[in-house]
């Protein structure tokens, strides 16, 4: 997102409360959500240019692909937030709806492991998080970084950028989307001779040591450069 009333580049990863920042912004800027495609928070159709929404560029899509000058953005107050993996992927598991569709556990061993792959349809919104903040020598480029567990220090930043909030909004809590929601939540498979039984999917992340060491595997750069401490 790009406010240049406020001057100042927000860099959103996936899953991070990007949108209760976003919607800040967009009120601040006499828009609707709707409306809100002069901040850069609109669709792409064109994978030349950026993912799929325009919101998750990474710092270094947004010089690539021209949407800002290097200059304009050295001038820029430019900020982030960031979130535990563990904590991020249990978001994911529920809010693309695998939490209907499968265990957590196949989810990390299975769904992850492709989705985070360069290429993958899905590779900007599964992408390690600090992929988000480095520039073209793989220096984290932001100016400041904050955390999820700790989102209520955003408030100081916007105060300081002249946007008087007290509170964020509570916008796009984790849910499963409605095409996965429409899945039966339990499947009923008949045995010809010996009756009915069924498997019960209950979406409940539950965490192992196997799965604990593919995210650590998988999303290790952010474990080690964005300060989060990782389970063996």
């Amino acid at each position: 997102m790009i406010s240049h009333k406020r001057k100042c580049v927000f860099v959103h990863i996936p899953k991070c409360a990007g949108q209760s920042i976003e919607s800040v912004f967009v009120i601040d800027a006499g828009l609707t959500w709707e409306d809100r495609a002069p901040l850069l928070l609109r669709p792409n159709a064109n994978n030349r240019v950026g993912p799929p929404f325009l919101a998750h560029l990474t710092y270094s899509e947004y010089l690539k692909y021209w949407y800002i000058s290097q200059d304009l953005m050295d001038s820029y107050y430019v900020f982030t937030v960031t979130r535990n993996p563990y904590t991020r992927i249990e978001s994911i598991y529920r809010y693309a709806g695998y939490s209907n569709a499968m265990t957590f556990k196949r989810f990390v061993m299975e769904v992850v492991p492709q989705q985070v792959k360069p290429g993958s349809g899905a590779f900007y919104f599964y992408r390690p998080q600090i992929d988000f903040l480095v520039d073209s020598d793989g220096e984290i480029a932001v100016d400041e970084v904050f955390r999820l567990e700790r989102l209520g220090e955003v408030l100081s930043a916007m105060n300081r950028l002249g946007i008087d909030v007290d509170a964020l909004p509570h916008v796009n809590k984790t849910e499963s989307k409605n095409f996965i929601k429409s899945m039966v939540r339990r499947y009923r498979l008949a045995r010809r001779g010996h009756g009915a039984w069924s498997i019960a999917i209950d979406g409940e992340v539950r965490w192992d040591r196997e799965s604990r060491e593919m995210i650590n595997e998988l999303y290790r750069s952010d474990f080690d450069r964005l300060g989060y401490e990782s389970i063996q």
